[in-house]
């Protein structure tokens, strides 16, 4: 059944890769963008330009590769350019109206001004009204002065001051709606912002968990391709004891299926090898070789230090919290803006309904940002679990690894003094190398769990909703 674990394994890490080139392309973030899309640094074959077959790599130029080749980052790239272009129009919009209300107000001033002298014109009496004598009264009506009605001209002049008052107060609403728009656009900067570097890190953790799960089938399937190998001088040894006599033919044709089963799971652990290879080098951008070499992780278990008294700083500051606080802003932001307009007169501001769509708004965004927090915790504390759980693991299989390099020594002895045959070291050798390998699986897998724990602590957790 060992060739059938090993192929599920290549498969579950197939998946792995799969979900993660297809992440939606999710404060400051981790990294600037233009970190994110900088040029990569990966080592070619010597004599080779880029582009060509890559025969040796590092986790950490996998992990510049695989940032650099992302779509998904120049999607939000482009995403930041259009809605500062937006929030840009927004606040040159906002500069018109803004010159458009300085000349009403110039335009409303000078009516009031008209209105002032003519009040104050027609209250002060003429000149010589006082005098008993009466000019003659004129005959020609030709000559006679246009007859002022200080009344109807102040009248006319108040209608048009009311007139222009109420195209100031319309662009009063207007520049309130563009204030709106300008913040609306902060706060999409700021979620942009979140995006990026939950893409960023969701990329990192995912070339890891490739890059791992490669190391542990290309150690599996050196185990396998060993056990093969044994099996066949199994299969010579079985036939020379069957020929003394001394096992049954049942015994000589077992070990020989043993051989073919492990030589088959043998081809097609290296055919499904070959298959998660090219997905890697889908995953990071460029053709890789059939012998490529990927280096050891620098890894030291004894250095790993929790601090888990900073568990309440991680949640609040995790993507995943911000991005709901966000969304709550926002919707709080809604809720303000309607009772505003409502409440200074805007005729677009009037259906109760619109305003109690905003309120159930609020509480919903409050709601999830509460379930969030939740599961955000609990996520933590698996975290933290899976941490504990993966040391463990790893001290036990290194235990085991100890042990049995310790009988192996002996056997060693043995087989120079000739006491037990090559084929018996052999197997000796198998079960050092068994347990080597599993020890190796079991340090990789605290690495995974110790680095899950350093990009919570810059604010990624991969959270599942429980709610």
């Amino acid at each position: 059944m060992f060739h059938k674990r090993l192929l599920g394994r290549m498969s579950t890490a197939g998946v792995i890769v799969g979900l993660a080139l297809s992440a939606p392309g999710l404060a400051l973030p981790a990294a600037p963008l233009s970190q994110i899309v900088s040029p990569p640094v990966v080592a070619y074959a010597s004599g080779t330009a880029e582009g060509a077959t890559l025969q040796h790599i590092t986790l950490e130029q996998a992990i510049a590769r695989t940032l650099s080749s992302s779509r998904n980052a120049r999607q939000l790239q482009y995403s930041m350019q259009i809605v500062d272009l937006q929030k840009q129009l927004s606040e040159d919009g906002k500069e018109k109206i803004d010159d458009l209300k300085e000349a009403l107000d110039r335009q409303i001033e000078a009516l009031w001004m008209q209105i002032i002298v003519l009040a104050q014109l027609f209250a002060t009496p003429a000149e010589g009204s006082g005098s008993t004598d009466q000019a003659p009264e004129s005959t020609d009506q030709s000559l006679a002065p246009p007859v002022l009605d200080p009344a109807s001209e102040i009248e006319q002049l108040n209608r048009k001051i009311q007139e222009l008052e109420q195209q100031r107060k319309d662009l009063d609403f207007k520049g309130d709606e563009l204030d709106k728009q300008i913040e609306d656009y902060k706060r999409q900067k700021e979620k942009i912002d979140l995006n990026v570097a939950t893409l960023r890190e969701t990329l990192i953790s995912g070339v890891k968990q490739v890059y791992v799960g490669l190391l542990n089938v290309q150690d599996q399937l050196d185990l396998l391709k060993m056990q093969a190998r044994i099996a066949e001088r199994e299969v010579t040894a079985a036939q020379e004891r069957y020929a003394l006599g001394l096992i049954s033919r049942e015994a000589r044709d077992q070990a020989g299926r043993s051989a073919r089963d492990l030589a088959l799971a043998a081809a097609q652990a290296d055919r499904a090898y070959g298959q998660l290879r090219d997905t890697f080098a889908a995953w990071i951008g460029v053709p890789v070789s059939a012998d490529l070499v990927l280096e050891p992780i620098a890894f030291d278990p004894q250095a790993v230090q929790i601090d888990l008294q900073e568990a309440d700083t991680w949640i609040q500051q995790s993507f995943s919290y911000r991005q709901a606080e966000l969304d709550l802003r926002q919707a709080r932001a809604d809720e303000r803006y309607y009772r505003q307009e409502r409440d200074r007169g805007n005729p677009q501001y009037e259906d109760t309904k619109a305003g109690k769509i905003a309120e159930n708004t609020v509480k919903i965004k409050e709601l999830a940002l509460a379930q969030t927090e939740a599961d955000i915790r609990r996520a933590v504390q698996d975290l933290l679990r899976d941490a504990e759980n993966t040391r463990d693991e790893f001290e036990r299989a290194k235990q085991k690894w100890q042990e049995a390099t310790n009988d192996v020594s002996g056997v060693f002895k043995r087989e120079e003094l000739g006491l037990i045959s090559a084929l018996d070291a052999d197997r000796a050798r198998l079960k050092t190398k068994q347990a080597a390998v599993q020890m190796d699986e079991a340090k990789r897998a605290y690495f995974l769990a110790v680095e899950k724990l350093e990009a919570l602590k810059r604010g990624y957790i991969e959270v599942n909703n429980r709610g």
